[in-house]
């Protein structure tokens, strides 16, 4: 029953036209450009000796938190390494100075025991590797792995000198852990200066907003389906603190576009669909996730079977909330046709790691759908959502422990079916896949990947058919061969009953694409899907109505068949108990036989709009 509610939301989401999702400030990239930070936990650890690791344990932020009820976006990077590593971040409070140039490192120790500490350790070093965030090393907010080619010292001056040469992480590290979420730990962006641990009690707290360069992808592959899902574009004017899309979006009496390129067959030429009012709100959050990557070394890997080979763990949780939609189309429909189109793209949201890589996320539905008609060429059916919460988590490596949470939990209002012409017959199957996506591509794009989630229609049949009300009830139920009076009445005054029937099959699955442009791999591309969920058939809510030509305020229009069969029996109850004789029916179709009286049509107030059940 919950995949019968979850067909309502994905469906209505289709029904938009291109373009409908808009951020708060459009003129903004959605990009976080995330700088290097350190938790003063930390900072406050540091040990007093020097020390080498092949393992670094790195921080990126959008900004600092010194309140804690504060949240930052993060990224934790971890990396391995087949030499060793020295952190200069770790060992900047035993320094007098730190001074880079374009040839090497020259660090000057405050005291002798460090020194001769320092200089046994960092001795070894030759052929391994220095990491730095400091002013002439690398730009503020970015880290830089450099190798280290030749290790002097000077015990006159207590100066260590390290001949270095920059590289890339992927030739440094083979092994790499990227995670990334909201915290409300203290964290504080690294600056051109550095930080003490006796300085870290007193320092005043600052807030910073982070800046940024230009952002492009050396990428010119085509191997992904969205080349935009990683957006590219200076961050240094982006005002949001998380990787959000904010759904909002509101139009009325627009026309949809119909670009290029589309799959679609038309014999009438004179097509037209749009909104008559749409309005969208909520927010598509990207709440956590994480990567565990083994990157190839070159040197020791004469070959690998696929780069699906290079992942070992991955994962993302995306979070939809407070979603609501209204929804009224317009159109003038063909005799019979069908379409294919990509309804609408979110612009994309998403963040980068100085030196590593980006990441972006993005929602877009597609609709196919092809119809039969006869009768009428304008007619609306249309829905009122709300959901509160859906959180889907993503597994790249696990794609059967893939779930998605909390569709089920919507409220829905129909927007009444209506026509310009009585007799209406329509045969509607629409199969339908929005997408909720992420892609990230690291080193300068030589690994991309690209994974997500979809919602399956297959098949979303609606049936709308004419039935004779002499053969059928108010509820469009079969009646014997004696109908009663009431019912004989009713079939004089309305000849037809509209049924309007429906039911779809849905499934829930999710899938992941890589491309890496690596010598070693056999097999460069590799793509794989899972089902998550599917569930049989489900019906959807019947209607019965009936046309009423006169009387309505709105003019001409549906009216639920119960309802008016209901108020022609009081309308003639009471005529009879007035005249002290039966009277016949009143209202409906004139010049069907109905007997004079006195009596009052059904009121309605009718929101006239066109055929909006296949958008």
């Amino acid at each position: 029953m919950g995949f019968s509610k979850l067909s309502y939301a994905v469906w209505l989401l289709a029904c938009l036209p291109e373009g409908v999702v808009s951020t708060v400030n459009p003129r903004s990239p959605p990009m976080i450009d995330l700088k290097a930070a350190t938790k003063r936990s930390d900072t406050l650890r540091r040990s007093d000796q020097i020390r080498t690791t092949p393992f670094v344990d790195l921080l990126y932020t959008d900004g600092e938190n010194t309140d804690s009820e504060k949240s930052v976006f993060f990224s934790r990077v971890q990396a391995q390494s087949s030499k060793q590593v020295l952190m200069l971040e770790d060992i900047e409070d035993q320094l007098n100075h730190l001074e880079c140039t374009g040839s090497g490192i020259e660090l000057g120790f405050r005291e002798d025991s460090v020194f001769a500490d320092a200089e046994k350790v960092l001795s070894r070093l030759e052929g391994g590797y220095v990491i730095a965030s400091h002013a002439g090393c690398t730009d503020e907010g970015s880290r830089s792995v450099f190798l280290v080619d030749d290790v002097t010292t000077s015990e006159d001056t207590n100066t260590i000198n390290l001949a270095t040469t920059k590289t890339q992480w992927k030739k440094a590290f083979n092994r790499f852990n990227i995670e990334y979420g909201h915290s409300q730990e203290h964290h504080e962006l690294r600056r051109h200066q550095m930080l003490r641990r006796q300085e870290a009690t007193t320092q005043v707290a600052t807030t910073s907003t982070a800046t940024s360069t230009v952002i492009t992808s050396t990428s010119t592959s085509t191997f992904l389906s969205h080349q935009t899902l990683i957006p590219s574009g200076n961050a240094s004017h982006v005002t949001q603190t998380s990787v959000a899309l904010n759904l909002y979006y509101e139009a009325g009496n627009t026309t949809f576009s119909l670009p290029p390129g589309f799959a679609m067959t038309l014999p009438n030429p004179h097509f037209i669909i749009g909104c008559k009012h749409c309005k969208t709100t909520g927010n598509l959050n990207l709440t956590q996730g994480g990567w565990e990557l083994d990157w190839p070394d070159m040197e020791d890997i004469v070959e690998m079977d696929s780069v699906a080979d290079v992942f070992k763990m991955g994962f993302v949780q995306l979070a939809l909330t407070n979603f609501s939609t209204y929804i009224e189309l317009m159109a003038t429909p063909a005799e019979s046709g069908s379409l294919q189109i990509p309804l609408f793209t979110a612009p994309t949201a998403g963040f980068r790691i100085p030196e590593l890589g980006k990441a972006g996320i993005m929602f877009e539905p597609a609709l196919t759908f092809n119809w039969a008609l006869s009768g009428g060429v304008q007619m609306s059916y249309g829905f009122n959502l709300t959901l509160p919460s859906a959180i889907a988590t993503l597994n790249f490596t696990d794609l059967e422990s893939s779930t998605v949470t909390g569709l089920e939990n919507y409220t829905l209002e129909a927007i009444p079916f209506q026509a310009n012409v009585s007799d209406v017959n329509l045969q509607l199957h629409v199969a339908l896949r929005p997408r909720i996506e992420l892609a990230f591509g690291l080193f300068d794009d030589d690994l991309l990947a690209e994974a997500g989630t979809y919602l399956d229609l297959p098949v979303a049949s609606v049936n709308i058919t004419q039935l004779a009300s002499s053969q059928h009830d108010a509820n469009c139920e079969s009646i014997g061969d004696s109908p009663s009076p009431d019912q004989a009445d009713f079939s004089r005054n309305f000849a037809n009953l509209t049924h309007i029937a429906g039911s779809v099959d849905i499934g829930v699955g999710a899938d992941m694409r890589l491309q890496a442009q690596l010598p070693v791999v056999r097999d460069p591309s590799f793509a794989t899907s899972w089902s998550i969920a599917s569930m049989p058939a489900t019906t959807l809510p019947t209607a019965c109505l009936v046309y009423q030509s006169s009387g309505a305020p709105a003019g001409a229009a549906f009216t639920p068949a119960a309802t008016k069969f209901a108020a022609m029996k009081e309308e003639k109850e009471e005529a009879a108990a007035k005249s002290g004789a039966a009277g016949g029916l009143l209202g409906g179709e004139s010049g069907s036989g109905v007997s004079s009286g006195v009596g009052a049509v059904l009121s309605l107030i009718v929101v006239h709009v066109f055929w909006g059940y296949a958008c």
